[in-house]
């Protein structure tokens, strides 16, 4: 993770980048990383763990929002629009105004993805 961050603020130098904190994913646990990110002055945007609902999207080529309900995948995509609402308004502060995120979840659409 030090060398995204490197990365990014050698970016920042000539162009309008900057990074506004980290996402852990298909992660148990996150004390390695949160010590990381205090660390270095980040904080953790979002934690997905590593769910088998997201590893069958994934081989269903599916969207999470386009697989059947449970309440395992709810946790999940609540999770995926809190991180989309903070991005939304971070993105509004920062003056892309014209961002916007659907007013509602999407059901899902093919069979492929509903078991």
């Amino acid at each position: 993770m030090n060398r995204i961050v490197q990365a990014i603020s050698a970016k920042a130098k000539n162009y309008g980048v900057r990074l506004g904190g980290v996402v852990v994913n298909r992660s148990a646990g996150t004390d390695q990383v949160r010590r990381y990110t205090e660390k270095v002055g980040l904080n953790i945007l979002a934690h997905f763990p590593d769910l088998d609902v997201v590893r069958r999207s994934r081989l269903k080529k599916c969207t999470l929002f386009e697989m059947e309900p449970s309440a395992e995948l709810e946790a999940v995509q609540q999770e995926y629009l809190r991180l989309a609402q903070r991005a939304a308004k971070a993105g509004l502060a920062a003056g892309a105004s014209r961002f916007r995120l659907p007013r509602r979840t999407p059901k899902a659409r093919r069979n492929s993805c509903v078991s």
